[in-house]
């Protein structure tokens, strides 16, 4: 496939009749996909992010038990 156009006009060859594409256009699937890539870019960085957290946590020495407490509490 040279381009998604090309790849639209084939599907739509493929279905029948009753089936309607999401998406009428190769712009329209690039722009989803685009669209969807940053969703899960951002959901793999806040993952990452939690996981590299986790690590220092178990690294520190800081009891599980303790990993959630803060001083907001005690400073009045």
């Amino acid at each position: 496939m040279k381009n998604v156009g090309d790849l639209m006009q084939r599907l739509q060859k493929m279905m029948p009749a009753h089936i309607k594409p999401a998406f009428k256009t190769g712009e329209e699937l690039l722009a989803w996909q685009k669209e969807q890539g940053a969703i899960r870019s951002a959901a793999l960085e806040r993952e990452n992010r939690a996981m590299k957290m986790q690590r220092t946590f178990n690294r520190s020495g800081i009891r599980p038990l303790h990993q959630n407490c803060s001083f907001e509490k005690l400073s009045r």
